[in-house]
């Protein structure tokens, strides 16, 4: 982990290095960054090997075997719209976001 932290903090310092020589100023005006890689993904998420756009569909079995996915929450009025609600990936996100939508103003 020692060894990942100071490569994940080099390439961050590089990153920060190479848009400063674009934007003259810019990394003395950085007060505070962050950059994250498939494993914070991992970590802080719990997304199958840090995927950042979600899981891989994979077609179930059955469709009446896997659990229902929705943007709700056991929260009312608070809904999640991610490649979780929907059906993995960039396009799940998409999905979901129209079918979030559409409850929302179904219940407004």
């Amino acid at each position: 982990m020692d060894a990942y932290r100071e490569k994940r903090g080099r390439w961050q310092e590089a990153i920060v290095r190479y848009l400063s020589s674009i934007y003259p100023g810019l990394s003395e005006a950085v007060v505070a960054s962050s950059f994250n890689s498939a494993l914070s993904v991992r970590q802080y998420l719990n997304a199958p090997d840090g995927a950042v756009y979600g899981f891989a569909p994979t077609p179930p079995p059955t469709i009446w075997s896997n659990p229902f996915r929705s943007p709700r929450t056991a929260v009312s009025g608070l809904y999640l719209a991610s490649a979780y609600a929907g059906f993995g990936g960039y396009t799940g996100v998409v999905q979901s976001a129209g079918v979030c939508a559409d409850m929302i103003l179904r219940e407004t």
